[in-house]
């Protein structure tokens, strides 16, 4: 099943729910399935979802600071380049999701690439140094695969169901709808509690 498929579904049951045709763009719930894939793979065991985040090394760029993060958050990032996890500050996941890229913070001496595995490398970002406007950081871009033409592998049982209950839940919450603790109760229920 690829994430067209899923965002059908997650429309079908929208449209079930609330009257008149749903009004949430393809865009918009694109998002919305991609952040439930995204949680999903952090509940689930590595290699649960391969393939859910698709890195080429040859892509790996300098890129620019987009925001100032005090120095003891540059931690050593692990990438799996063609597996599905990537270990990245939290703030990174929305940008991710929007522009399907990750921004790892680097420094002037951009990264260094430490192949460890088969397949997998390590980034080290150094320390970055403070700066009369706080701490300046530059990003690397690593672009993000994540498409309707890709298919997401088999996965657990119910788990493309859990990403489309993930989506209509940010859907109604995002509207105010009163059904929406239900429907994330009804997703944090798979995984037998809630976040």
């Amino acid at each position: 099943m690829n994430l067209v498929e899923i965002l059908a579904r997650t429309r079908n049951v929208l449209d079930e729910l609330v009257e008149g045709e749903s009004h949430w763009t393809d865009d918009r719930l694109t998002r919305f399935i991609n952040e439930g894939l995204v949680d999903i793979a952090g509940k689930l065991p590595a290699p649960a979802i391969p393939g859910l985040w698709d890195f080429d090394e040859k892509h790996l760029s300098n890129g620019v600071s987009l925001y100032d993060l005090p120095s003891d958050w540059c931690k050593s990032v692990e990438i799996f380049l063609y597996g599905n996890k990537a270990w990245v500050l939290p703030i990174q996941f929305e940008r991710a999701l929007t522009t399907n890229s990750l921004y790892l913070p680097s420094t002037t001496y951009p990264y260094v690439l430490a192949p460890y595995k088969q397949g997998k490398v390590k980034i080290f970002p150094e320390p970055t140094e403070l700066v009369t406007n706080g701490f300046q950081h530059h990003y690397l871009r690593i672009p993000v695969v994540i498409s309707g033409d890709n298919d997401i592998p088999e996965l657990p049982y119910h788990t493309h169901q859990w990403a489309v209950d993930y989506a209509v839940y940010r859907a109604l919450f995002e509207d105010g709808d009163e059904r929406a603790t239900g429907q994330f109760n009804i997703y944090s229920g798979h995984f037998g509690g809630n976040k």
